[in-house]
């Protein structure tokens, strides 16, 4: 799996190109990380582009995308009161 492009587009839409397995693949994302566009060399994705669901080269390249990534942390709003652990003892 190697990642060649991962940018953010102006108008929020997230463009990711790479190699899986030896094929080329690129993404078109919406914010949600759903699949708008795709392109994938497999015979899987010829025959049915994304109508049939995305090939696993494009799951692929979304998942290891998503996970080099990782979202910011949060910081709870002032006067949230703190999360309590509920372990048992």
């Amino acid at each position: 799996m190697q990642i060649s492009r991962d940018e953010t587009r102006p108008d929020g839409l997230r463009v990711l190109e790479g190699l899986v397995l030896a094929t080329e693949v690129s993404l078109l994302l919406d914010g949600d990380g759903r699949m708008l566009r795709g392109r994938c060399s497999c015979s899987y994705h010829f025959l049915g582009g994304l109508r049939r669901g995305p090939c696993r080269h494009l799951q692929a390249l979304r998942d290891s995308a998503n996970t080099a990534a990782p979202k910011p942390f949060e910081r709870p709003a002032p006067g949230t009161p703190p999360s309590v652990s509920r372990e048992c003892h």
